[in-house]
């Protein structure tokens, strides 16, 4: 395993000669007294205010003080969410009756593909409103910042400056993607078509008026589906990036002072002490977002497998298929992006490995080498892993399996 990249081990030409694990006796320090930005909220403010707009989050009293929201705009916000989500509810119940008036088995492919897509809506909503009442997102936040300032180093407003903008700008693609997602169901609605006629006669909202209200109505409503589709996944891929980013800076942390020559027998308590906080983090955070996943990842790949048998068996003009390629980019694109999420996570905890591996411990008393025993342990019993359910671990393995089985299902259904 090879070293992280700029990681470097203390000049082994300044080891003393008494054969000690260290030849100095300074204590770990920080290059810089000057705390952190903020930056975790900056990064997160435009994901929450975008949820807010949808209905699908309101300021718990932890974000308060932060986000300087005052009393009445939560109590407004508050109802808000909940008069969103009572909505959603609604449209799920309003497409489950769909199932009472179809005759044919392509009819309940059909409407499969609506109740999928709800529940999916239904249940991210549901839970991130959870959340909210539950004051659990902002602590964690804190919890991370708090972290962070523990570690304060050299060149962090650089580093953070970095961190911002690369998220800006996947955040920016993720917004273009439910852009594109909502232009194309609009025109698949509305679009004047025979073969997918029966399709919109049992869409969540059924096309049954001319009136302008009408589909003003139906827009709103599929934003809405289409904001509890996409924007909890967002939020957990954001919370994810800013892990991976808070993994960067605690390596950076460690780089530092090797290159200052701090002492390893000093040094080795704070790095099982800052990698167990870290450990915690983790844990705290699949807490957070394993429920998300396991929604995420159940509609999605059921929606896959639907859209993927209507494809092959029930549309066959161009119009048809073209339409299946749009619907098919929604789960295939969460999938994608919460996968490889979690396996830059996953693969970023397993660098602390190659770090570990480097650091000689023949001449250690017997203090020190049960610091680094204990250190290896949790290493080992505590992986830094995101879980479905906190049944699945999220690993570069696991998910090749996953689209695997999607391939295979595919290859199955078109040679039948």
């Amino acid at each position: 395993m090879e070293i992280p990249n700029g990681y470097s081990m203390p000049d082994q030409k300044r080891v003393s000669s008494d054969n000690s694990i260290c030849s100095f006796s300074k204590e770990p320090e920080v290059s810089s007294s000057k705390p952190r930005q903020p930056v975790l909220r900056h990064v997160l403010r435009p994901i929450l205010v975008t949820m807010k707009i949808f209905g699908l989050y309101y300021n718990d009293s932890s974000g308060l003080k932060e986000m300087g929201v005052n009393k009445w705009s939560i109590v407004f916000w508050k109802y808000y969410a909940f008069l969103i989500n009572l909505i959603i509810v609604g449209l799920l119940t309003r497409t489950i009756t769909g199932l009472w008036y179809v005759g044919n088995s392509n009819g309940y492919y059909m409407i499969g593909v609506f109740i999928v897509f709800t529940l999916k809506s239904t249940g991210q909503a549901l839970y991130i409103l959870y959340l909210c009442h539950r004051e659990i997102l902002w602590n964690f936040i804190t919890d991370l910042e708090d972290f962070l300032n523990k570690i304060t180093t050299c060149q962090c407003p650089i580093v953070e400056s970095h961190f911002v903008r690369k998220m800006r700008i996947w955040l920016s693609a993720f917004g273009v993607v439910i852009l594109l997602c909502t232009v194309t169901n609009v025109i698949v609605m509305f679009y004047p078509n025979n073969e997918l006629q029966d399709f919109r006669e049992m869409s969540i909202l059924p096309i049954t008026s001319t009136e302008p209200i009408y589909y003003a109505l139906k827009v709103i409503t599929d934003l809405i589906l289409l904001g509890g589709w996409f924007l909890p996944c967002a939020l957990a891929g954001t919370l994810i990036q800013t892990l991976h980013y808070t993994f960067n800076e605690y390596y950076r942390y460690l780089e530092i002072q090797s290159k200052k020559g701090i002492c390893v027998k000093a040094h080795v308590k704070d790095i099982r002490k800052k990698f167990l906080d870290l450990s915690s983090l983790c844990s705290k955070l699949d807490s957070i977002v394993s429920v998300l996943l396991m929604i995420s990842y159940l509609g999605d790949l059921c929606l896959v497998c639907v859209i993927l048998r209507l494809g092959v068996y029930t549309f066959h003009g161009l119009y048809g298929k073209l339409c299946i390629f749009s619907w098919i980019i929604a789960p295939a694109f969460t999938l994608l992006f919460l996968s490889s999420k979690a396996s830059q996570l996953y693969d970023k905890g397993q660098e602390m490995y190659a770090i570990v591996q480097f650091f000689n411990t023949d001449a250690a008393t017997l203090p020190i080498k049960m610091e680094f025993d204990m250190l290896l342990f949790h290493m080992n019993t505590e992986p830094v892993v995101m879980t479905i359910w906190k049944m699945i671990p999220l690993y570069r393995s696991i998910i090749i399996s996953i689209f695997a089985s999607i391939v295979t299902y595919f290859a199955i259904i078109i040679s039948l």
